[in-house]
């Protein structure tokens, strides 16, 4: 089972994944890497929305213990992201378990089903939003160094945006 991320470039040949191909990469949407997060390479925009104003969607995890099943929580990701599933029982109610990939996804069919940290790709689920200098990251997310949304890190409740609060040194939504 690769617990690795699906990286969609936005746009398919049907919609669909095919299954991944022991190098590593799926065959219509994009390429599969070790990261455990469902990703997007799509353009993302900075909404400008106060965080204490957003509706943040559906959250996967906050913690580790979040995650039903053999999956396990990817803290980082907006929303927390169920990794390592194996099946839909892996992954919270309103999640399903993306085909060889190994994590957890929701459905959606625009950018607004998603947490405002993701957005809805090609294949109908919702894929961290990539980001740039020129791309930021809605607030309150930030950038990683891979060029994907992420959680902001904390050092205490103070450190977080309201109304995200601080759990083991990352911001998390409430």
């Amino acid at each position: 089972m690769d617990s690795g991320a699906l990286v969609d470039s936005g746009a398919s040949m049907d919609g669909s994944v095919d299954g991944a191909l022991d190098s590593g990469t799926v065959t219509d949407s994009g390429t599969v890497t070790d990261s455990g997060t469902v990703t997007d390479s799509g353009t993302a925009t900075d909404s400008g929305v106060d965080a204490g104003s957003v509706s943040f969607g559906p959250v996967q995890c906050r913690g580790l213990s979040d995650c039903p099943g053999i999956s396990s929580c990817n803290r980082d990701a907006p929303g927390g992201v169920c990794n390592g599933c194996g099946s839909d029982v892996d992954c919270p109610s309103f999640a399903s378990c993306v085909p060889g990939v190994g994590a957890c996804a929701t459905d959606c069919s625009s950018d607004t089903d998603c947490n405002p940290g993701k957005r809805c790709g090609s294949a109908g689920r919702c894929m961290l939003r990539s980001c740039s200098l020129g791309t930021p990251c809605p607030a309150p997310y930030v950038c990683n160094d891979g060029g994907f949304c992420m959680r902001p890190t904390c050092v205490g409740s103070a450190t977080c945006p309201a109304p995200f609060v601080c759990a083991a040194g990352i911001c998390v939504e409430p």
